[in-house]
């Protein structure tokens, strides 16, 4: 047993928190070095956990506890950057000793929806011989504080090929990963990518430290073109592919792709319809065999986190629907009608039922491992969603992340529009004119309509406005915007005529349509210019929804409040690190 700063046994001084470190710094050892030693315990590590994917790690290993304290300093996560990490960690390896390993121990999961670190691609950067990986960690229900650092290795001498990290605070979205590549790298054609995450959940919380592996054969990456799915909307400007749930009156164009499967769950489903010419035409398909099939569904910006494995009946789906033409294969999993009378819901892929979460933005990724006639490594291809620019890797076809529309408000709400006169939010349309909070006129950009059953939030307040929406959805007070579920009686609320006092805020269930409607496409809405009255009283639109949510949770003051002194350094250093990196961009 030891506590930090305390003389550590010689049987493990080497894995020691501080001690290691500081005989680093000493001997000119930082940050993307790793030792022969480091080397020796990692592969031994590797080896033991086998092809298992997001292992916790047992501390009162000494060589596990030291592989992950040398990761860290990898990709930069040191006792200097970190403190306040570094010892929690310390701590840790204290309990996994006193209660002799993890026992207990588990990653937070909502199934379908798990937490973990996923490696998404490996492949040679575009135009070079180096090899690079990309990958993502998420925990669900989201992460207080959370650190990972991807490493791609040569699977047959350990060389360090490529290394990478990120660090995210109370952002519980996914955490991308990639691993920047070595320039002196020498890669044999098998290779080994890992990610190893360390998080804490909760403040106050212990924290978990955990890791994940891949090893592939790197071969000849070959880029899809994707028909589907992708931004086809011909009316709003969207940075995201838009599917909603439900079918509206005069909007059909307000979103990519329209779903309405007449039950009371939501169901993530998308099509995806495209094609990829291979250098050599491809073995034959057999299924489990030719093509190997990998595919993720992460949360993303909506703070719920976690990653769903496409389940095996949607794999089965994709292999039924491919064709081979020449050296041309080609998946045909698709869209619904886009027109009425709406009479096919075509072939998606489905991640199953689940409850959507509102304002989220998710990422896709899809790979096909494709065996070629006379080719002793594969081809692989892989559709993969990103927010932006991307690492320019070989056979990856980046796409817009994809955003599962929520509504908000029960059937039956009026709302006011710019005249004075009122509208039930469900006959609310695009181009529809409504007065905004600060007293003018705008017209709505897009709406949605679709089927739901739970629980909304019933606000009534004393001069009679009401309203039942969902619960995160943005009530304006007298002291600024919260969400609907954090509302208590005695708040003053925005209402039509000035502000009126908060008399009841009910919990109720609801079977019904439930409508949003959207003022601006901006990922970034004034608040004064996204609101409207609905039942009188003044709340968000779907922008103002979705930027509000990000905005809470990210505010650096909000997140210092909240966190234990001894971390502080820890996000200062996180916000200088992002402040310097996006002034070299």
């Amino acid at each position: 047993m030891f506590t930090v700063g305390s003389a550590f046994p010689e049987s493990w001084e080497a894995g020691a928190t501080l001690a290691v470190f500081e005989r680093r710094r000493m001997n000119g050892k930082g940050p993307g070095v790793l030792t022969p030693d480091d080397q020796r315990d990692f592969f031994h590590l590797l080896e033991s956990v086998g092809n298992r994917e997001n292992v916790i790690l047992d501390f009162s290993d000494e060589r596990q506890f030291r592989s992950a304290l040398a990761i860290h300093n990898l990709g930069g996560h040191t006792p200097e950057s970190r403190p306040g990490m570094h010892m929690a960690l310390a701590e840790r390896r204290e309990r996994h000793i006193l209660r002799n390993g993890a026992g207990g121990e588990q990653l937070p999961q909502d199934p379908p929806f798990e937490t973990g670190a996923w490696v998404d691609e490996i492949s040679r950067v575009t135009g070079t011989p180096l090899v690079a990986a990309s990958g993502f960690s998420s925990v669900v229900g989201g992460a207080f504080q959370l650190n990972s650092t991807i490493a791609l290795f040569n699977s047959q001498d350990k060389a360090l090929l490529a290394s990478g990290s990120g660090t995210q605070f109370n952002e519980g979205r996914p955490l991308d990963l990639y691993a920047e590549p070595l320039p002196d790298q020498h890669p044999q054609p098998q290779v080994t990518a890992t990610i190893f995450y360390s998080y804490q959940q909760n403040p106050g919380d212990p924290w978990v430290t955990a890791l994940t592996q891949r090893s592939i054969d790197v071969g000849v990456g070959v880029a899809p073109e994707v028909t589907h799915p992708n931004r086809h909307q011909s009316a709003v400007t969207s940075e995201y592919i838009r599917i909603a749930l439900g079918r509206g009156a005069n909007n059909q164009n307000d979103v990519d792709y329209w779903y309405w499967y007449h039950t009371d769950s939501t169901t993530y489903a998308l099509p995806w319809y495209g094609s990829v010419t291979l250098p050599a035409r491809p073995r034959a398909l057999v299924y489990g065999v030719n093509p190997v099939i990998f595919g993720r569904l992460r949360h993303g910006k909506g703070g719920t986190g976690g990653c769903a494995e496409l389940p095996e009946a949607s794999k089965r789906n994709i292999f039924d629907n491919l064709h081979v033409s020449g050296n041309t294969l080609s998946w045909t999993l698709t869209p619904p009608s886009d027109q009425p009378p709406w009479d096919s819901m075509g072939n998606p892929l489905k991640w199953g039922d689940l409850k959507w979460v509102s304002g989220e933005a998710d990422y896709l990724s899809l790979q096909l491992v494709i065996y070629l006639e006379d080719q002793t490594v594969p081809a692989t291809a892989t559709v993969q969603s990103a927010d932006g620019p991307s690492p320019a890797l070989d056979g990856v076809t980046y796409i817009p992340p994809i955003q599962f529309l929520w509504s908000c408000m029960v059937a039956g709400t009026p709302v006011l529009l710019a005249d004075g006169s009122t509208i039930r939010i469900e006959d609310v349309v695009r181009g529809s004119v409504v007065q905004c909070g600060d007293g003018l006129a705008r017209r709505v950009s897009s709406t949605t309509i679709f089927r739901f059953s739970g629980d909304v939030v019933r606000l009534l307040t004393e001069d009679g406005s009401e309203v039942a929406l969902s619960g995160n959805h943005p009530v304006v007070t007298a002291d600024g915007i919260v969400q609907a579920h954090e509302l208590e009686p005695g708040v003053a609320l925005r209402v039509r005529t000035g502000t009126a006092v908060l008399r009841r805020a009910d919990r109720e269930p609801y079977e019904g349509l439930l409508c949003n409607l959207r003022l601006t496409e901006s990922a970034e809405p004034d608040p004064v210019e996204s609101t409207v009255f609905a039942g009188g009283i003044e709340v968000g639109d779907y922008a103002l929804q979705t930027s509000h949510d990000y905005a809470h949770r990210t505010d650096p003051d909000r997140i210092l409040a909240m966190l234990d002194p001894r971390y502080h350094p820890d996000f200062e250093n996180h916000l200088n690190e992002t402040t310097a990196a996006a002034d070299r961009r």
